[in-house]
This record gives C-alpha cells, structure tokens and sequence, in this order.
C-alpha cells in the first residue's frame, strides 16, 4: 500500500508527497471502460458469418440471459436508452397529455421520450444526498393526470423503490424504471429494473455493460411484452395489428454479439467496482472532516453498479475549479452533473414549442438540483474503479489534497 499524508500540515513532506502522488498517476495506465478479449472477437466472428446480420438469434440469445440475469420473465433489445423509454411508455398505454413523474436532474432525452410517447413530463427535485428522487416527493405530485413515475437510478446511487413501490402501489400509478446506468445493481433482493411495470436499460458506450450503442427493456407484463413486439418492427401484413404506430427498433447481431460477451464478464466487474468503491470511500471520507461526502444510497442496496464515482464536496470550494483540477491531478475526465432540466438550452419551450403545459412543469428551478449542478456534484467516470485496488489511496489522498489545496 502507498503511504498517506493529507493530514499533515503543508511543510516539506506534504509536498513531497503531492509530488509523489501526481508522479504516480501521471505514468498510470487506466483501464480501458470496457476491456475487449478473445471472447468478444470469437462472438463477432461468430454474428460475420450468419445469414442474418439483423436481430436474429444472439440478440435473442442475450435476451434470454439478460432477463435471467436480472430476475425478469421478458428482456427486449432496443437501439437505445430513450428507446427503452419510450417504447415501454407507449407500451404500457399512455395517453396524449397525461403526466410522467422523472427528476429534475436526469439526462434530456427523458424528457423526449415522455413527449415523443404524448405524456408531459412532470419535474420534481432530487434528494441533496443521494441526487435521486424521493417517495415523498413523489407523492406530493401525483394528480389526477398522473400516468407513472419516471424514477432514475443515477450516477452511483439508487432510488428507494422500496418505499417508491408503497407510494406507487397506493396510489395505483405505473411505474417505468430508468435504470440506465445501474445495471446489476440490487437492492432488497431486486435488481433495479425489475420493482416496476417495465424498466430501461442504455447499453451505450459509457455505460458498465456496454455494445456500443443499444438499450434493452425488461418486464414481467406478458400484454406488455406482446405490444413491444408488436411495436419493434413495421410489416405490410400481420395478424394482430399494434395499439400505437410501430417503429424499427431492431440491433445488429454485432450490438448482441458484444453485449453477450461483456454481460458474461459483468459481475467480475462489478465485484471489482464495489471493492475499489469501498477503499475509495473509506480513505475520502477519513480524511474529508465531513468536507467531502460521497453520493448516499438506500439502506437496502445490496449491490451497486457505478456508472461514476459520486463525490459533493464542501460549497465554499469552487466545484468547477475543482473538477479542472482533479482533472489534471488525477490524469482523467472529472465532469459535474448533468445541467437540471430547466437550464437545458434544447429544452426551452421558445426554442422546442414544447407547448405551455410542459413549459410550466420544467422551468421551476428546483433547489436540490441546481445545488448539484452548480456548487456540490463531482463525477469520476466509472473505469477509475475497474483499475488496481492498491491504486485508490492514491486517489483518495489526490482527491483530498486537490481539494485543501482551493480552500
């Protein structure tokens, strides 16, 4: 293990540590996000010489392992995570004008999913701690118009669907998990995905189980399953015809074969991930004085996936400084959260005609969620947890001394 001085005062030794710190990271190698073998080769070359190139038997076969994987009865792969959001919405019966319930700290195409399905997404705020929402504020938006809660599993965390599924059970509204960036994560014995109606995936490049791009839908619903089916691909003919206008939402067996692979090194992974998350958190926290928390998840988490390392820091450093800096210092793209979404440019109802309902539900500034964006969040991308373990106290003191050194 490396030696660790961010107590100290600054006198001659700090420094010379900090010296040591940076010479150590600057010649560190990180691991690729998603570390390609033998196994991946040998399964494209297995998709090059079928006769179908277009969502045959590896994208089925991937289904198969996929919904057994996470405790589901159907899996569907789609291109994408919006897709998986849309398409599960339209699924589940939404009507024009009804209301979604989704963070107001979540990536844009959430929102154009809900508008694309004729729902109205409906923004609430996000707890400081955990930048997840909250059943309680869930609760207190539900309203007559109210179709399903949107709740994301963000970062490194989790939403309290335990507490989220009494609320929605109660009140006898859907929900649609996005649980894009937790795949494998578990709590109360589930896998996140799975507490709703449907739950959608991202299979995107940056994400822990990766194809490149792609997403994949899970339900238990058999009538669900059956109009996503239905809804996957246009025919000139068909014996039962859709509820809602078809699309094309179909993977290459390339996506498939790449995607069957890295689910097959999946829990590795992710055991990997949970013991350097562990150090990681134990040595920041140690040393932070309460300066530096790392992002809180549920009681009943059992499992995480982290698609980042979450850290929010102390207001009085200036977060933006920070990230620059710990860029450097650590050799890696250090980002903030994603923008709220009343300050995302794409969606300003003058620039989209989005209409004066939805305008109304996105321009609130929700407190929590610009807190995150503009003075606490700090990401680590998720690929710095994969490395050496012996590697994260390093980290650690990197990310405590960036920090004291912008005090």
């Amino acid at each position: 293990m490396y030696m660790r001085r961010w107590k100290q005062p600054k006198n001659i030794l700090t420094l010379q540590w900090t010296e040591i710190m940076r010479q150590i990271l600057s010649d560190y190698c990180w691991p690729s996000p998603h570390p390609a073998d033998t196994s991946d080769l040998e399964m494209l070359r297995v998709a090059l010489h079928e006769d179908d190139w277009s969502h045959s038997h590896l994208a089925t076969l991937f289904e198969s392992r996929f919904a057994e994987y996470v405790g589901a009865k159907h899996a569907m792969l789609v291109p994408s995570g919006t897709a998986a959001i849309y398409l599960s919405l339209v699924a589940a019966g939404i009507r024009p004008g009804q209301e979604v319930i989704v963070p107001g700290l979540t990536w844009p195409s959430v929102v154009y999913a809900i508008v694309k399905a004729g729902g109205v997404p409906k923004a609430i705020d996000i707890s400081r701690d955990s930048l997840c929402v909250e059943a309680d504020d869930i609760e207190k938006a539900i309203g007559p118009k109210t179709f399903a809660v949107l709740p994301t599993h963000l970062f490194g965390s989790q939403c309290d669907m335990v507490a989220i599924s009494k609320v929605t059970d109660e009140c006898g509204i859907l929900v649609i998990e996005d649980a894009a960036q937790s795949v494998g994560s578990i709590q109360n014995g589930k896998h996140c995905g799975t507490w709703g109606t449907a739950g959608a995936f991202s299979l995107n490049d940056k994400k822990v189980l990766a194809c490149g791009e792609g997403g994949c839908i899970v339900t238990d619903n058999d009538e669900i399953y059956e109009e996503l089916k239905k809804l996957q691909l246009i025919l000139p003919e068909r014996s039962e015809v859709p509820n809602n206008l078809p699309g094309t939402y179909k993977v290459s067996e390339f996506q498939a074969a790449v995607a069957l692979t890295q689910l097959a090194k999946l829990d590795a992974k992710l055991e990997l991930m949970s013991r350097c998350a562990t150090i990681l958190s134990r040595d920041i926290l140690l040393g932070a004085n309460g300066d530096i928390k790392i992002q809180k998840q549920p009681e009943s988490v059992e499992c995480q996936s982290y698609y980042n390392f979450c850290l929010l820091v102390d207001g009085d450093v200036n977060v933006r400084e920070y990230r620059e800096s710990l860029s450097k210092q650590l050799n890696v793209k250090v980002s903030g959260p994603y923008a709220p979404l009343s300050e995302v440019s794409d969606l300003r109802p003058t620039d989209m005609r989005l209409g004066a309902e939805i305008a109304r539900n996105l321009k609130t500034r929700l407190p929590n969620c610009l807190e995150a964006f503009e003075r606490t969040c700090v990401r680590l991308p998720h690929f710095v947890l994969t490395s050496d373990p012996e590697i994260m106290p390093v980290v650690a003191d990197t990310i405590l001394a960036t920090f004291e050194e912008l005090r």
